[in-house]
Parts: structure tokens; C-alpha cells; sequence
């Protein structure tokens, strides 16, 4: 098989098992595009991701301090928004329960929200964690679909102190970063 017979393999590859990252640049390795825009382009791409990566873990880590601050849903939305919108949208629902919640993480677990859908849910839960208080968090811990988020849930609720537990995901952010670069430097 030639080289560009075996390009043609890989571009065939089966798009939920492979990475989006490389499958793009096969894509354009394959549609014949210059080595240098090839690696432009993914490299861009790559500096999105690894923002968005870095950004979202970081709304997860302010958000879960103003939940263990007892901070108002409306703020802790407004905060959570504040990385990455220009204007703020006040849209908090403080009537939010676990099972409610729930309901609505199994449709849409956290990993696959929108930005505005991630501040909205870390409003609710600052709302059910103000109300109920945040033990009842617990209930959620199956459902939150975000293996950050759900660490930092649970190191809230199995009672660690709010600074340590934002050290412990600072840390393990790091280690996602790196984690995430160095894929991303294998891809190319």
C-alpha cells in the first residue's frame, strides 16, 4: 500500500474512536492542504482548546468557592459569566432542587454544556447548597458528568476545607493541562 493509499485508510477511521485532532489533520493532509497552513491551523486549534480546557476548570474552582461561601446563586452566575461574556444576563432559577437538577444533568451532563449552561448550573447548585445546604450536593455526585467538577463536589461534601479543596483542583488541573498539551504535542 503507498503512502497516500495509507492517508486514505486513516481518513476512513471511525469518527467517535478516533481524535478529533488528528482526524482534522488527516482531513487536510488529504484534501492536500500545505504542510505549513496544516500546522497553523492546529496549532490554533490546539491553543483554543487548551484556553477553553483551562478556562472551564477554572469557572468550576471560583464557582465551587462561592458555593462553599454560602455565596447568592445570582452572584456565583454573574462570576461564572464573567470569564467569558462582556455583558451579564441575570437568569437564576433559586427554586432548584436535587431531584430537578438531576433530571436535567441527565439530559445535558455538565462536560456537554455551553458556557451559560455551566454558569446556570453552578447558580443552582450554589442555590440548592444555600437552601438545603451542601451535603445534598452528594445526590448529584453520579449525575454531574465532569470528572473535574465531581471531585471538587466531592471533596466539598466529604468535608474538606474550601482552600484546601481549590488547592487539590488547582493541582489537578495542572496535571490535566500538561496532560492535555502533551497530547496534543503527539498529535503533530
Amino acid at each position: 500500500m503507498s503512502l497516500t493509499e495509507s492517508w486514505f485508510v486513516l481518513g476512513e477511521l471511525d469518527p467517535r474512536q478516533e481524535n478529533s485532532f488528528i482526524r482534522a489533520g488527516v482531513s487536510m493532509i488529504i484534501d492536500g492542504a500545505e504542510p505549513d497552513l496544516i500546522l497553523d491551523l492546529l496549532e490554533t486549534w490546539r491553543d483554543t482548546m487548551l484556553r477553553q480546557h483551562e478556562m472551564s476548570m477554572d469557572m468550576i474552582i471560583a464557582g465551587l468557592l462561592a458555593v462553599s461561601a454560602d455565596d447568592n446563586p445570582l452572584m456565583v452566575q454573574l462570576r461564572e459569566q464573567a470569564w467569558y461574556r462582556t455583558e451579564l444576563e441575570i437568569d437564576v432559577d433559586d427554586s432548584m432542587d436535587v431531584p430537578r437538577l438531576k433530571q436535567q444533568l441527565k439530559k445535558r451532563p455538565h462536560a456537554h454544556m455551553s458556557l451559560d449552561e455551566r454558569a446556570t448550573c453552578m447558580a443552582q447548585l450554589s442555590a440548592i447548597a444555600r437552601r438545603e445546604d451542601i451535603l445534598h450536593l452528594r445526590k448529584l455526585l453520579g449525575h454531574l458528568g465532569d470528572e473535574f467538577l465531581k471531585t471538587g463536589v466531592r471533596l466539598l461534601v466529604n468535608g474538606a476545607e474550601p482552600h484546601v479543596a481549590m488547592e487539590v483542583l488547582g493541582t489537578r488541573k495542572e496535571t490535566v493541562m500538561d496532560r492535555h498539551r502533551t497530547r496534543c504535542r503527539m498529535a503533530y
